[in-house]
């Protein structure tokens, strides 16, 4: 039954952007990342503030494909089709059973959410197989021991940060917990800190590479957080419901974002048991000073404890139960899924907290992984919280769950599992 199940979703994952046809959905962040690859590529600020490789990759792509309705539904239809099997490679490594394996790949092959995402021109359809292959390369890499399978996996996670950087969150767990088993099994001598200090430069340079495309864009950069991060940091810290961007040169003003206001602060999250949509309030103007050539991280608005607090919590709020945007449209019924689903990511965080308890399993690298991300992205001050940013944790949580769901408990707590 599950075969014919994933071999009928795949179908539907193909054919969804030729009904859904994201040509068909040319706003707000969609259309400026097909304007970012296509007629403003590197020529206005929404393409030096984003992310430089999605641009180039979509460029691409439409040369590839041929930017018409017809190709630009087969990119996306084979996108949408693979992604769920690149994510199978990675709970092969996570799995025992090949029962477990085949129910891991038909729960994501019809997750709502990682459906209807490729209805649209967004970086989460390029993120979510390229974070899937990400972790099948590392655990390979954790089983394998060998500087080959590690340098593999860490430019798979070059790659993946290049795309989007809130991959971080997933980065700085995993990373660490390669080089410390990679020096464990290969010996703490210097062609092992050689092949980690070479990891960590591949890693910097595609960090790196974010600051030098806004530089060569508008003749000044900062690292922290690089390009857009500094705009919605701002945002996050002012406690407003919107803001605007202003970019000087010699006190003249070069560039302007306009008014930004984040989904959340429009929607009601906690629909239909309650109207509340935020606790910020007002709106805010970044003003950003293009005169000096390199800073550490623009100027930034400063919180209260209690303020800071209050935002978490919200940031809680709307990671666990905010509608994903763009694809929340009530007129199709996978969006009609996905905003409906939404609650289940609370639900399954709660078991997975509960089993990992009871069956003392809170060592598994895949349990770690899920709430560890969690955490971070509750915690992050570098953006206001949207549903979207929770896609690529969701496949991480659906595995984890169904990891814990009929695991034995633990004897040997002591050692963090591979799994």
């Amino acid at each position: 039954m599950l075969p014919v199940l994933i071999v009928v979703g795949t179908i539907f994952r193909f054919c969804y952007p030729f009904f859904s046809h994201p040509v068909d959905h040319f706003f707000s962040d969609p259309y400026r990342h097909y304007l970012n690859a296509t007629v403003c590529f590197n020529k206005a600020i929404f393409s030096w503030l984003d992310p430089p490789f999605p641009q180039f990759w979509l460029r691409a792509i439409l040369f590839l494909f041929t930017n018409t309705r017809l190709g630009v539904s087969v990119y996306f239809g084979l996108l949408s089709a693979a992604m769920p099997w690149c994510w199978y490679l990675w709970g092969q490594q996570i799995f025992s059973s090949k029962k477990k394996q085949l129910i891991y790949l038909t729960a994501i092959t019809f997750l709502p959410s990682w459906i209807g995402i490729y209805g649209y021109f967004m970086d989460e359809t390029l993120l979510l197989p390229a974070l899937g292959l990400t972790l099948w390369l590392s655990w390979k890499a954790r089983q394998l021991n060998t500087a080959k399978c590690l340098l593999l996996a860490i430019l798979a996670w070059a790659i993946t940060l290049s795309i989007k950087l809130n991959v971080l969150f997933e980065l700085i767990i995993i990373v660490p917990w390669l080089f410390f088993h990679f020096l464990k099994h290969n010996g703490y001598k210097l062609r092992s800190y050689a092949i980690l200090l070479a990891s960590t430069l591949i890693l910097t340079m595609a960090y790196l590479a974010y600051p030098l495309w806004v530089y060569q864009g508008l003749g000044s950069t900062w690292l922290y957080p690089p390009g857009m991060g500094a705009l919605t940091r701002a945002y996050y810290l002012s406690g407003a419901a919107a803001y605007t961007s202003v970019f000087l040169t010699h006190g003249r003003p070069l560039a302007q974002t306009g008014l930004f206001c984040s989904d959340p602060m429009c929607t009601e999250s906690l629909e239909p048991f309650s109207d509340w949509k935020t606790w910020r309030h007002g709106s805010y103007n970044l003003i950003i000073n293009c005169d000096k050539k390199f800073v550490l991280a623009p100027e930034m608005p400063h919180l209260s404890l209690e303020n800071r607090m209050l935002l978490i919590g919200e940031s809680a709020l709307h990671f666990f139960f905010s509608r994903s945007w763009p694809d929340d449209r009530f007129d199709d019924i996978v969006h009609i899924a996905q905003v409906e689903t939404r609650w289940l990511w609370f639900l399954l965080t709660f078991f997975i907290i509960g089993l990992a308890w009871q069956k003392k399993r809170f060592r598994d690298m895949v349990v770690i992984l899920c709430l560890g991300t969690a955490i971070l992205y509750i915690l992050c001050d570098s953006v206001v919280m949207e549903g979207r940013y929770r896609k690529p944790w969701e496949g991480i949580t659906v595995a984890a769950f169904i990891f814990l769901f009929n695991a034995p408990v633990r004897k040997d707590s002591l050692n963090l599992s591979d799994k």
